[in-house]
């Protein structure tokens, strides 16, 4: 693919990523100038929104960690409503628990990280703490 193919419609999504940024607004704009571009999925385009926006990252171990179930890997409509859902679900969270949604999305990914090595999400074994452990087993019947 040429630059000329992918470039425009990248700055756009700067752009308007830029504009959303300061108070995480709706975040459809900016990621919707990636239908355009070839071979770009959620997972890449949110992290792109991380780096340009402050945006949590949605990618196939959130997705099932928190909905027990895979993403949609190309952008479109669907996609664009679900990543808005788990924005606000994410901004819940984080009013709920004092924290921002940053650190709400950095521990979610740690307990997926601690508790669920792979991307289906089956749980470790030999864990320590009975407790975290229980929950982990929560999360991951409602998953499967």
């Amino acid at each position: 693919m040429k630059t000329d193919d992918w470039l425009p419609s990248y700055l756009k999504f700067i752009n308007d990523t830029l504009k959303c940024k300061t108070d995480l607004g709706d975040p459809k704009n900016p990621l919707a100038h990636f239908k355009a571009i070839k071979g770009i999925g959620m997972s890449f385009g949110t992290k792109h929104l991380r780096w340009w926006g402050e945006y949590p990252i949605y990618d196939s171990r959130i997705s099932l960690l928190l909905y027990g179930e895979d993403p949609i890997s190309t952008i479109n409509d669907s996609a664009l409503n679900f990543y808005t859902q788990y924005l606000s679900d994410i901004k819940d969270l984080a009013a709920e628990n004092n924290l921002s949604v940053q650190e709400i999305e950095q521990s979610l990914f740690a307990f997926s990280q601690n508790f669920f090595p792979n991307s289906k999400l089956d749980l470790k074994k030999n864990i320590k703490y009975e407790e975290q452990t229980d929950l982990a087993k929560i999360l991951s019947n409602n998953s499967t």
